[in-house]
C-alpha cells in the first residue's frame, strides 16, 4: 500500500472495515494531514469537535 487511504479502501474492499468506518478512517486521514502543521485556531476549534467521534473509532476498532 502506497498510503493510510489506500489500506483503508483495501480494508473496506475485503470487508474488515463497513462504509462508514471506511468513511470516518478517511475522514481522519485528512484532518490528520490538515492539523499536523497548522496553527490555525478556527481549524483547530473545527478537529475537536469531531475528536470524539475520532477517539471512539481508534477505542472500539472496526466491526468483525
Amino acid at each position: 500500500m502506497d498510503s493510510p487511504k489506500g489500506v483503508l479502501r483495501s480494508f473496506r474492499a475485503i470487508g474488515m472495515l463497513s462504509e462508514d468506518e471506511t468513511v470516518l478512517g478517511l475522514h481522519m486521514v485528512n484532518e490528520r494531514n490538515l492539523t499536523v502543521h497548522t496553527y490555525n485556531e478556527e481549524l483547530a476549534v473545527e478537529f475537536s469537535a469531531i475528536h470524539p467521534h475520532i477517539i471512539s473509532f481508534c477505542e472500539n476498532g472496526w466491526s468483525e
